[in-house]
Formats: C-alpha cells, sequence, structure tokens
C-alpha cells in the first residue's frame, strides 16, 4: 500500500477494482479480524513495510492516523487488551 484509501462512496472506483482484491492479497500477511469485516494487515513490501494497517469493506488506512504502528506495538496492545484507537 502507498497510502490511505476510502473506496467507499469514491464513484470513480467500480466494486471490482482489480486494486482492491491487491489491498487484500498483495504485499501483506493477515493478522487477525476485528470484528469479521476488518482485517489487521502487517505490510510487508512497499513504502510502508512493517507498519500495521486496519483494512475493511469500505478502505485501507493506517492502524493510527498520527503515526503508523508497527508489529511489536501491535502485538503489545492485542496482548494487554489495550483500546486500539487509545
Amino acid at each position: 500500500m502507498q497510502a490511505a484509501w476510502v473506496w467507499e462512496g469514491d464513484e470513480d472506483v467500480d466494486p471490482e477494482d482489480p486494486r482492491i482484491d491487491a489491498v487484500y492479497n498483495k504485499g501483506s500477511v493477515v493478522l487477525g479480524s476485528e470484528d469479521g469485516q476488518s482485517f489487521w494487515l502487517l505490510l510487508t513490501a512497499g513504502p510502508h513495510l512493517g507498519e500495521v494497517w486496519m483494512v475493511a469493506d469500505v478502505g485501507a488506512i493506517p492502524a493510527r492516523d498520527d503515526h503508523a504502528w508497527g508489529f511489536e506495538e501491535w502485538v503489545r496492545r492485542w496482548h494487554t487488551g489495550d483500546d486500539w484507537w487509545d
């Protein structure tokens, strides 16, 4: 992933756009599911290598807006049960 991308409501994006499939299947490892429709991904390629992003049916964004989490911070929060967005 190169940048956050919210495709929901973007009239220029077809639901069958191959870029949406690529967000889920290229250059990342799924860490887990948040609610069955949102997934935590560890990026394994590109300029955001090593960052954890949230991907859902509406788009893809870094785990935090102010700074992206690395894998270690994501694991620490998951293990301690800290709220994701605090």
